[in-house]
C-alpha cells in the first residue's frame, strides 16, 4: 500500500470513526477525559513508569517504547496513530515492564522492527488492553499485533481490519496477529475483517510452540478472509500439531463466541486443563472437508468429514502373570454405533475382543472400526510386555559339619516361578570347601563361607541379582534331651518315658539301674512294671552327621497300689492302633492311649472294663475319615475304627451297659490335631471333631462312681486346651 493510498485511507477511516461505521471502534471521546498524568504528544517516544493520556486523536512522529516500570495509557475514546511517513514503526513497542492501555483506538502502525507488528510489537513485559480497538495497522508479520515473548491480554477489545503485506523477501503472515512466542489472552472481543496479500495466512497465526493462546467469554476469531475473498482464514495453528497444543480454553465461552480453525491437518488443537470448557459448538472448521469433534481426552480436534474418531491404546509394562490387550474406544460416532473387530495379522479382523498376551514380548494388534455413513477406520496398537525382576529368593544361612560333610544349597533356593538356570559360586575364601553344583562339601577348617546364587534370565524374568548364602562350617553340636521323671503305681499299664531332642539324633531307652523294678521298650520308652521300687532309665540321642551323642537319666518310681474301696470304679483298659506304630500297649486308669506331639493319627481303639462279667460291659463306636460314624457299636475289646486303611479316627462315643451304667459314669476326652486336649464327654456323648478333617491322636478313658465329679482338666499329665468336648463344622 503506497503512502498516498494510506493517506486517503486514513481520511476515510477518520470519517468512518466519526460516523460510527467501523464495528467495535470507539468513535466518540468521553465527555470528561481522564487527564491524570502526562499527556502524550506527537514527539513522545519512550514511556517510563507512570500514567499517560491523550485528550484528542493523536498522531505520533515515531512509535512509543515501553521497556520497564508500570505504565498506563488512557486514550479517553480517542485514537493513537502513527504518522504516515513513518514506515517500519509500530505504534507501541514493548520490551519489558507492565503496560495497560484503556478505551480507544490504536491505528496507522507500519510494522516496526523487521516489519513485525503494526499496532503492537511485544517481545517482553506484560500488556493489557481494555476496550481498545486495534485497526488499520500494517506489517509483514502480524498486522495488528506481533508477539515474540511476554504476555498480551485483550479484554473486550478488537483486532479488526488490519493488514499483512509482503516484505522484500515475500515473507508475511497474520493479518490480525502473529504469535512467535509469549502468552496471548483473549477475554471477549474480536479478531476479524483482517486481510493478507498473496496466498498467505490471515487472522491469528500461532507460529511457534513457545506461544500460548488463552480464550474465554464471547471471543470471536472469524471473517478473516483469504486473498480470494471467499475462504475463511482465521486461527492458524502451525505450532500445535506434532506436540502439545498451545491453545487453551480458560473460561466459559459465551453465546456469541465463534472461532474458525484453519488447518489441513487431522489433529487436536486444544490443551485445555478443564475439558468441560471445550465447547465444540463454538468452533468451526475453515476447511469444509473437516469437522470439529472431541477426542478421548476431551480435547477438540479437526477431523475429516466422515472419518471415525477413536482412541487406541496399547499396553506397556513388565510381566505380571496377567493377560494384557489393547483398548479401542470409539468417540465419534459413539461406541454403540460402531462395530470394532480385532486381529493378530493385518487384514484379518476375526476377533470381537482384543487378543490378550501373558508372556514377555512385543505384540501388534490390528483393529477395524466400522459405522454406517462413516469411512472404515483401521489401525494398530502394541502390547509390550517386558521381563520382570527375577522373583527367585534364597534363605540366607546354612550350616555343615567340617570334615567332608555335605549340604545341598538347592534347598535354600525358592524359584517362585522363575525357570532360569541356577548357579552357585564362592565369594571370597572357601575354607577348604568345594562346590559340585548346589552341593557344598566341607573341608577341615571351621569358619563361614559365602556362596553367591544367581538365576539366569528366562522368557519372562530378568537375571537375578547376586543372592548370598552364608554357610557356617563347625563341629558337631550338642543335643539337648528333654525328658521327665515318671511316677506310677504298681499294677498300672501304659506308662512310658517320653523324650525329645533339639537335634536330629534317634531316641532310644535302656534300664540303667533297677531292671527288677521295670523294663523299658528301647524304641518307644513304654514301661513294664515289675515291682515297687525305683529304677533309672537312660535316654540316648544318637550321634548324627551334625550332632554329638547325648544321654540323660530319668528316674522311674513305682509306688504301692492302694487297697481298693467298695466305691472305687473299675479301670478301663484302652488299646490304641496308631499310624506307623501299629497297636500300642494297653493303658488303663485314665492314662494316655495314643501319641501327642508326633502328628500321628489314631486309627482304631479297643476298650474293656476289668471284671466286666460282674460289673457290666462297655460299648463304643468311632467317626472314621471318609466313612463317618460306624453304624454298629463295638463292645468289650472289639475294634472300633480301621486298621491298615490309612484312615484317621476323628471322634468317639462311649457308653456303659448292664450294671455298669447304673453304678458308674464313663468319662473320656480326645487329643485332636491343632486343638490339643478337648473337654471331657461322658455316657455316649461325642468327643473329638466332625467335618473338620482333623485327626484324633490320643484318648483318655476313666470310670467314676455314678454322679461323681468329672476328672480334672489337668489329669494324668494331660492338660485341657480346648473348652468343648466336641466340635463340628
Amino acid at each position: 500500500m503506497t503512502r498516498k493510498l494510506r493517506g486517503v485511507f486514513g481520511v476515510l477511516l477518520g470519517l468512518a470513526l466519526v460516523l460510527g461505521l467501523v464495528p467495535g471502534v470507539v468513535a466518540t471521546a468521553l465527555a470528561d477525559d481522564d487527564t491524570t498524568g502526562t499527556m502524550i504528544t506527537a514527539d513522545t517516544t519512550t514511556l517510563t513508569e507512570g500514567t499517560y493520556y491523550i485528550s484528542a486523536n493523536t498522531t505520533l512522529n515515531g512509535g512509543l517504547i515501553v521497556s520497564e516500570g508500570k505504565v498506563i495509557i488512557n486514550l479517553n475514546g480517542h485514537s493513537l496513530s502513527q504518522a504516515q511517513q513513518q514506515e517500519r514503526n509500530s505504534v507501541i513497542r514493548v520490551t519489558g515492564g507492565e503496560l495497560t492501555v484503556n478505551n480507544g483506538t490504536i491505528t496507522g502502525g507500519q510494522g516496526g522492527y523487521d516489519c513485525r507488528g503494526g499496532g503492537f510489537h511485544v517481545s517482553g513485559g506484560a500488556v493489557t488492553v481494555n476496550d481498545v480497538t486495534i485497526t488499520d495497522n500494517t506489517a509483514s508479520w502480524g498486522g495488528g499485533v506481533y508477539m515474540a515473548g511476554g504476555s498480551f491480554t485483550m479484554n473486550n477489545s478488537h483486532i479488526d481490519a488490519n493488514h499483512s503485506v509482503t516484505d522484500e523477501h515475500d515473507w508475511h503472515d497474520g493479518g490480525g496477529a502473529y504469535l512467535d512466542g509469549g502468552i496471548f489472552t483473549m477475554n471477549d472481543g474480536t479478531i476479524q475483517n483482517n486481510t493478507v496479500t498473496a496466498n498467505k495466512k490471515n487472522g491469528l497465526v500461532l507460529a511457534n510452540s513457545s506461544a500460548r493462546l488463552n480464550i474465554s467469554g464471547n471471543a470471536i476469531i472469524y471473517n478473516n478472509m483469504s486473498t480470494d475473498g471467499e475462504t475463511q482464514q482465521n486461527l492458524h495453528a502451525d505450532a500445535l500439531f506434532g506436540g502439545a497444543s498451545p491453545l487453551y480454553v480458560t473460561g466459559q465461552l459465551g453465546k456469541s463466541a465463534k472461532i474458525g480453525i484453519t488447518s489441513a491437518l487431522d489433529q487436536v488443537f486444544t490443551s485445555s486443563e478443564n475439558t468441560d470448557l471445550n465447547d465444540p459448538t463454538k468452533f468451526v472448521s475453515d476447511n469444509s472437508g473437516y469437522r470439529i469433534a472431541r477426542n478421548g481426552d476431551g480435547q477438540l480436534m479437526l477431523a475429516q468429514a466422515g472419518a471415525i474418531i477413536a482412541d487406541a491404546g496399547g499396553y506397556k509394562g513388565a510381566y505380571d502373570k496377567e493377560g494384557h490387550g489393547i483398548t479401542v474406544t470409539a468417540i465419534d460416532p459413539a461406541a454403540d454405533e460402531c462395530t470394532i473387530t480385532y486381529g493378530e495379522t493385518e487384514g484379518n479382523y476375526n476377533l470381537t475382543q482384543s487378543p490378550v498376551y501373558v508372556d514377555a514380548g512385543t505384540y501388534t494388534v490390528y483393529y477395524k472400526i466400522e459405522a454406517s455413513n462413516y469411512t472404515t477406520k483401521t489401525g494398530t496398537a502394541q502390547v509390550v510386555i517386558g521381563p520382570a525382576d527375577n522373583p527367585a529368593s534364597v534363605t540366607g544361612t546354612a550350616s555343615v559339619v567340617r570334615g567332608g560333610n555335605t549340604v545341598d544349597l538347592a534347598s535354600n533356593v525358592t524359584m517362585n516361578g522363575a525357570t532360569g538356570n541356577v548357579s552357585y559360586e564362592f565369594d571370597g575364601d572357601d575354607y577348604g570347601c568345594s562346590l559340585d553344583g548346589s552341593v557344598l562339601r566341607s573341608g577341615n577348617d571351621v569358619g563361614s563361607v559365602t556362596v553367591n546364587v544367581t538365576v539366569s534370565e528366562d522368557g519372562n524374568y530378568k537375571p537375578s541379582d547376586l543372592m548370598p548364602i552364608t554357610v557356617t562350617i563347625g563341629d558337631k553340636k550338642a543335643q539337648t534331651i528333654t525328658a521327665s521323671n515318671v511316677t506310677a503305681t504298681y499294677g498300672d499299664t501304659g506308662k512310658r518315658v517320653s523324650a525329645t531332642t533339639d537335634g536330629d539324633g534317634k531316641i532310644s531307652y535302656a534300664v540303667k539301674e533297677g531292671a527288677d523294678v521295670v523294663g523299658v521298650d528301647a524304641s518307644t520308652g513304654a514301661l513294664t512294671i515289675k515291682k515297687v521300687g525305683t529304677a533309672t532309665v537312660t535316654v540316648t540321642a544318637a550321634e548324627t552327621s551334625t550332632c554329638k551323642q547325648e544321654t540323660k537319666d530319668v528316674t522311674v518310681t513305682i509306688a504301692k497300689k492302694a487297697a481298693p474301696t467298695p466305691a472305687e470304679a473299675p479301670p478301663v483298659s484302652v488299646t490304641a492302633h496308631v499310624q506307623r506304630k501299629g497297636t500300642l500297649a494297653a493303658v488303663s486308669g485314665g492314662a494316655i492311649a495314643g501319641t501327642t506331639g508326633k502328628s500321628l493319627r489314631m486309627e482304631s481303639i479297643k476298650l474293656t472294663v476289668d471284671g466286666a462279667s460282674e460289673t457290666g460291659g462297655i460299648e463304643y463306636r468311632s467317626h472314621v475319615q471318609g466313612k463317618g460314624w460306624e453304624r454298629s457299636w463295638a463292645k468289650d475289646g472289639a475294634m472300633a475304627g480301621t486298621e491298615g486303611k490309612s484312615r484317621r479316627l476323628e471322634a468317639v462315643q462311649i457308653r456303659l451297659s448292664g450294671a455298669a451304667k447304673d453304678n458308674y459314669d464313663v468319662y473320656y476326652r480326645v487329643h485332636v490335631q491343632r486343638l490339643g486336649w478337648m473337654g471331657w464327654a461322658k455316657n455316649g456323648e461325642s468327643a473329638g471333631t466332625q467335618g473338620m478333617s482333623r485327626r484324633a491322636e490320643a484318648i483318655q478313658v476313666v470310670l467314676v462312681a455314678k454322679d461323681a465329679p468329672a476328672p480334672a482338666t489337668d489329669f494324668q499329665g494331660a492338660t485341657q486346651a480346648y473348652a468343648k468336648a466336641f466340635a463340628k463344622k
